[in-house]
């Protein structure tokens, strides 16, 4: 963090943590577009680094798992007692469901790519 407050110039895996770090807290100063697009934008970042192999799957499941922890999924999935709509909105302002949207409207994530999600074989 000391190196982000003097401007230095930070690694893939640091500017990853910065990223997928923040706090979730609705400011009105913050920067919403940066906020529903920061686990995309760190997905996007290891993906043009020169980081391989097991690193670079490493921070590819650290981004992932930050994404799927940051909501309280418990809670939207607790759907007695909701209308369709609720649902609706409380799903679609999940980080996954934005992270997952960001992907398809730049077109870097489709059902072919890497990030689809394959059935499991018995």
């Amino acid at each position: 963090m000391t190196r982000l407050v003097a401007r230095e110039a930070l690694d893939v895996e640091d500017l990853v943590d910065t990223l997928t770090l923040m706090d979730n807290i609705p400011d009105a100063k913050a920067d919403n577009e940066l906020m529903d697009t920061r686990y995309f934008s760190a997905l996007k970042l290891l993906r043009l680094s020169t980081t391989a192999g097991e690193g670079r799957q490493l921070y590819e499941k650290i981004i992932w798992r930050r994404c799927m922890i940051q909501d309280d999924w418990e809670s939207i999935n607790r759907t007695e007692l909701k209308d369709d709509t609720q649902v609706e909105v409380e799903t679609g302002a999940t980080a996954l469901f934005k992270t997952l949207r960001e992907g398809y409207r730049t077109g870097k994530c489709s059902l072919r790519s890497s990030f689809s999600i394959h059935e499991r074989q018995h």
